[in-house]
């Protein structure tokens, strides 16, 4: 099973066990929406959408690339204030820039790179979710950089391999791709939970909420 997909199942379980409803309370989702998320995901993962834009061709995954987009897009919609709002823009350009840059500098098909033991897009999940929580620190702004920070900085790779002249279509949720958005996007979100929960407990004497 791919990663994705398994990390999907790992929080459908959490999910249905009641251990992550003050994470989605700060998406604000509920358990029933969660869970329709987790399985528009699975079951559209095999549709693909073909139009042209801007004279060149793009590709779009329903359950990859879609559903992942319209989900952070009510997330966004729905942060507390406007300054939350620009930080989670900025958490999603820096996350983007970060993946970016790893996969222009990182030789993963001579196989010299000190990190071809990882698969890359697991590499750049792993990396999204770090780098998503230390630039958003809330919940919210961690997970838009986490899973967004993704699909552009593949987005911006697919555009720039066009002008180089290289007959691509760009992909939006291309293979492998639900692996490294769903790593970015839970780590990032559980990050952010773990560490407000220690601070929490931390705050109010070893006694939480």
């Amino acid at each position: 099973m791919p990663l994705g997909l398994l990390l999907l199942s790992v929080v459908t379980i959490l999910i249905e066990l009641g251990l992550t409803e003050r994470a989605l309370d700060r998406l604000h989702l509920t358990d029933r929406q969660a869970l329709l998320v987790i399985a528009a995901m699975a079951v559209s993962s095999f549709i693909d959408i073909r139009f042209p834009f801007a004279g060149v061709p793009w590709e779009i995954n329903v359950g990859r690339g879609l559903v992942p987009l319209v989900l952070a897009a009510y997330v966004w919609a729905r942060a507390d204030t406007a300054l939350e709002r620009w930080r989670g823009l900025f958490t999603i350009l820096v996350t983007a820039g970060v993946v970016w840059g790893l996969s222009q500098f990182t030789d993963f098909d001579a196989g010299r790179s000190p990190l071809a033991f990882i698969d890359p897009l697991w590499l750049f999940g792993l990396v999204a979710g770090v780098v998503a929580y230390i630039a958003g620190r809330s919940r919210r702004s961690a997970f838009l950089g986490g899973s967004v920070g993704v699909l552009l900085a593949l987005v911006a790779d697919g555009l720039l391999a066009r002008r180089a002249g290289m007959a691509i279509t760009v992909s939006l949720g291309g293979a492998g791709l639900l692996d490294a958005s769903v790593i970015g996007g839970v780590l990032a979100l559980g990050l952010a939970e773990w560490v407000g929960e220690v601070r929490e407990r931390i705050r109010h004497g070893g006694q939480g909420e």
